[in-house]
């Protein structure tokens, strides 16, 4: 406060200006959200998904986060293929959960979108900016455990989405119609006559090639007879 009353006003006036606007250029947000989005569906989705993962750092005034999805947004904007980030050994904040773990979701990840990024271009999108939000806060020391829980809920949310958008549709089964078949036996008799015996080869051979998977035989006697 002394050095500051020892300027005149034009100077310290001056001096405000210059240290906002070097403050405000620090950040690269105000340029990737002045770019347009050039390249396929995924590109493009990707690009705002960055932008969305950038602007959430610059409210909580973290500036190297920020500017580091900026950038990604700045590429992805620019046609460039954006490949999730490479967890490195010793990165990680403590507490923050092991390179094994984060290995496993990128390997997760990487597998879904050799399809997603066609087939389903938002939802890998928000994957990959995903998984890149949880490892980047865990890696960063400015974030505290709550954003790196909630970047990992939303992983696994999007992720989740991701496969269920590229799983192949369910095969659908055609089911044979029920055949019902009916042989009598004669009055008073327990053995099978010609014709009762053709009925029941004729339930066989409906078995056999109708594709039937269940077989109901049922009998009974009626009250005729003693």
């Amino acid at each position: 406060m002394r050095q500051l009353f020892g300027l005149n006003i034009r100077h310290a006036a001056f001096v405000a200006i210059a240290v906002f606007l070097s403050s405000c250029a620090s950040y690269q947000l105000d340029d990737a959200r002045e770019m347009t989005p050039s390249g396929d569906p995924f590109t493009q989705a990707l690009y705002d998904a960055y932008l969305n993962h950038s602007a959430r750092a610059y409210e909580e005034d973290n500036e190297e986060l920020s500017n580091a999805f900026a950038s990604r947004a700045i590429a992805a904007a620019q046609g460039t293929v954006v490949a999730p980030v490479v967890p490195v050994s010793g990165a990680l904040q403590p507490g923050r959960g092991s390179v094994a773990t984060f290995d496993a979701a990128r390997s997760r990840l990487t597998s879904a979108l050799s399809s997603g990024r066609t087939s389903a271009p938002a939802q890998a999108a928000n994957a990959q900016a995903a998984f890149d939000c949880w490892y980047l806060r865990a890696i960063d020391p400015e974030s505290d455990a709550a954003a790196v829980s909630r970047c990992q809920s939303e992983f696994n949310s999007s992720i989740a989405a991701l496969e269920a958008a590229i799983a192949p549709p369910p095969v659908q089964v055609t089911l044979p119609n029920p055949a019902n078949f009916t042989s009598y036996f004669g009055f008073d008799e327990w053995f099978l006559r010609a014709d009762a015996l053709d009925v029941i080869g004729a339930a066989m051979e409906t078995a056999r090639t109708g594709g039937h998977g269940e077989i109901v035989l049922g009998g009974h006697t009626d009250t005729s007879g003693s």
